[in-house]
């Protein structure tokens, strides 16, 4: 009923910015979206090549699904990227769901605890007013850098804490490119 857009309005219900949930009742299983018009792309999952393929397949066998939308303006979240991201991680859609990514990057990039922070702080200091360092000039170039940094350190896997340090190494260069 609610695909139309005319039925939708007719109803007094307009498209928004949010996230969407779509739950796959049969198997308890959950896919995390979002979209700055929700209910066209949560409808584009059941509707072959347009959403995500396993939900479709699920959907198509007869699995009994449930929808809920969420407005980005009704939450404490300052970006449709934040709310995705938690709620990811809430229905642990990306380890037992239809999530293929574990969720989008923070737009804050923050470490996660002071630990990250003064991790980075020693990666910097051993780098600062290095060759190395200074070739580092762009994005592309610093993530290069952090990967392959990642790789010889056996770091784990942490999105906030490579964009953190990332983040750190570009103002570190800025602060010190204005002296």
């Amino acid at each position: 009923m609610f695909k139309n857009k005319k039925e939708r309005e007719s109803e007094g219900l307009h498209d928004f910015s949010g996230i969407y949930i779509i739950h796959n009742s049969d198997k308890d299983t959950y896919y995390v979206g979002q979209a700055g018009r929700v209910f066209n792309r949560a409808y584009n999952h059941f509707l072959a090549n347009a959403g995500n393929d396993q939900v479709y397949e699920d959907f198509f066998l007869g699995d009994t699904f449930s929808i809920s939308l969420i407005p980005l303006n009704i939450t404490s979240f300052s970006t449709l990227n934040e709310l995705e991201d938690n709620a990811i991680r809430a229905y642990d859609s990306f380890h037992d769901g239809y999530n293929k990514m574990s969720g989008n990057v923070m737009d804050k990039y923050i470490f996660k605890n002071g630990e990250y922070q003064e991790a980075a702080n020693i990666i910097l200091d051993k780098i600062k007013g290095t060759e190395l360092f200074s070739s580092l000039t762009n994005d592309r170039k610093r993530m290069i850098y952090l990967n392959s940094l990642f790789a010889e350190l056996r770091l784990p896997e942490n999105i906030l804490f490579r964009l953190g340090l990332l983040k750190a190494i570009k103002e570190n260069q800025k602060a010190n490119k204005e002296f």
